[in-house]
């Protein structure tokens, strides 16, 4: 163990460092220095000694000395500082008797205990190299771990465990829908249920969580293949109460873990983990080199339309668990039949591969809209774009559309780029600019008369500059007559001196409206 990660295990003997020549040295040895042993001191062994003990002598390369002092017993003094060859600590206990027979004590546990660890991944690795499978390596790991370890895939379902002899849970498999087994017992309840996975998901490291009835604790891994959490290692102190070492046993376990599901004909060839893969490196513009994308595209058999879309599916309010983004897909598969997708960052990023750029299906695409209200989920789309290599961008137009959505929009579920592309201009723009400055003069002006006349000009304004080939759809989002729509928008030419049959005029109209609806904050 190196001395450093030592020192860090016995925070009760308030170990300081007075010289340090190399606090990563590997100790594999503690001793009691005594008269006998004289300066003859070994490397890669902590020798425990007290202040008066010390000598010049001891100061060696490689040499690892540990004063301890108890109780009011005096501390050491800077006259150390002449210490520059050896690493030289300090550590302070107020236990009066017996205080080196305890640190001793205390430090060959921890010693013993890392060294069966490194035995013990040794044997894990050798079971990875000789194919005996995943529940040959489990089986290494539970008799470190002393206590039952699990591995199971994205949905739950158990792929291999090993239990100790002296553990004998209730394992009941249940049927779901569409007739998979899947492992129901109260222990994986407790996992589901828990926030510990989605956190150990985004520090990718293994946590440890005590168990809701507070009878014990769970430690958590994801298991991550290419970026994508492909499956989830747990176990639970029913045997012995887990240590820290125990996380860093389940840490690296998790790394060799991954390399067994890649020599799996599911996990290296199955096509959805490498599609997720694949489509997670375009998302994060891991893969920019054209040959190599096409070439991954053929070996996937992505055959895409010319018509592809980012939808990136949100939370409404707390991020996706991943048993939940399983069902969310297989729901969703129901409705966009040609798609790749990737859990990204706690949302689900489609690639959708559609046979029209028309946004006028997903507008009215009521079993969507549907099954996002029923989960409270929220969707946001990219424009349509026909290069795979552009993937990256056009998520980004996603994300946009959800951000500016939630601000302008925040109680629809259904966030469309193309909506919201002069909302993004104008979150640009007033990065540098003061919005106001780009308004219409017009704009003020009909603000102004409608609040002295209690009327709806601007709102009038707005819609028919929105639906200008369809102005009975902009009366109906009114609740007007198409005639009176006609009437308001005369007024609205003669009053304020509006040429609305140029372009540049209603341009400047129309962004002049969505800018203020920037500044307000809503898109009312």
């Amino acid at each position: 163990m190196k001395l450093s990660e030592l020192l860090e295990k016995l925070p009760d003997w308030k170990p300081r460092l007075l010289a340090v020549s190399d606090k990563d040295i590997h100790i594999y040895h503690v001793k009691r220095w005594s008269s006998s042993m004289g300066e003859a001191l070994e490397p890669n062994i902590l020798y425990l000694c007290r202040m008066k003990e010390l000598s010049g002598g001891m100061d060696k390369e490689g040499i690892t000395l540990l004063i301890l002092t108890a109780g009011r017993e005096e501390h050491p003094l800077p006259v150390f500082g002449n210490f520059c060859r050896a690493n030289l600590i300090h550590a302070h206990t107020g236990i009066q008797k017996e205080s080196f027979s305890i640190l001793l004590h205390t430090v060959e546990s921890l010693l013993t205990r890392h060294q069966a660890l490194g035995e013990c991944l040794h044997e894990v690795l050798e079971s990875l190299h000789r194919n005996e499978g995943l529940t040959a390596m489990l089986a290494r790991a539970r008799d470190y771990l002393e206590n039952p370890v699990f591995l199971f895939d994205g949905e739950y379902r158990l792929l291999a465990s090993s239990l100790p002899d002296s553990f004998n849970p209730e394992i009941r498999p249940a049927p779901e829908a569409d007739g998979r087994d899947v492992i129901m017992t109260d222990l994986i309840k407790e996992v589901t249920g828990s926030s510990a996975y989605e956190r150990a998901k985004k520090l990718r490291t293994a946590l440890l969580e005590e168990l809701k009835d507070g009878s014990g604790a769970k430690i958590i891994r994801s298991v991550y293949i290419h970026g994508i959490a492909a499956a989830t290692l747990v176990s639970f102190d029913a045997v012995r109460k887990f240590t820290s070492d125990d996380l860093q046993m389940v840490n690296y376990l998790e790394k060799l873990i991954a390399f067994e599901l890649q020599k799996s004909d599911f996990y290296r060839f199955g096509e959805s983990i490498r599609s997720s893969s694949f489509l997670s490196d375009l998302l994060e513009n891991r893969t920019r080199d054209v040959a190599t994308i096409l070439r991954r595209m053929q070996s996937l058999n992505w055959n895409l339309s010319e018509y592809l879309r980012i939808m990136t599916i949100i939370p409404e309010y707390s991020e996706i668990f991943d048993k939940k983004s399983q069902r969310i897909v297989r729901e969703l598969q129901k409705i966009f039949s040609r798609h790749k997708w990737v859990a990204q960052e706690g949302r689900i990023v489609f690639l959708l591969s559609l046979d029209s750029p028309n946004l006028d299906s997903l507008r009215k695409n009521r079993p969507l809209f549907s099954f996002l209200q029923n989960n409270q989920l929220i969707a946001s789309f990219s424009r349509s774009f026909d290069s795979i290599t552009e993937t990256r961008r056009f998520y980004h137009e996603s994300l946009a559309a959800f951000q500016l959505g939630k601000r302008i929009h925040p109680r629809d579920t259904v966030y469309f780029y193309r909506d919201y592309m002069c909302y993004h201009i104008a979150g640009l723009v007033a990065e540098r600019e003061n919005l106001h400055h780009f308004l219409h003069p017009a704009i003020e002006k009909i603000r102004t008369y409608d609040k002295r006349h209690n009327s709806s000009l601007l709102q009038t304004l707005s819609l028919y500059l929105r639906y200008p080939d369809n102005p009975g759809l902009a009366a109906g989002e009114l609740y007007i007559h198409k005639n009176t729509l006609f009437y308001r928008i005369a007024k609205i030419r003669e009053t304020f001196s509006l040429d609305l049959s140029d372009g540049e005029e209603r341009l400047s109209l129309h962004l002049s409206l969505k800018f203020l609806e920037m500044l307000n904050g809503n898109g009312s």
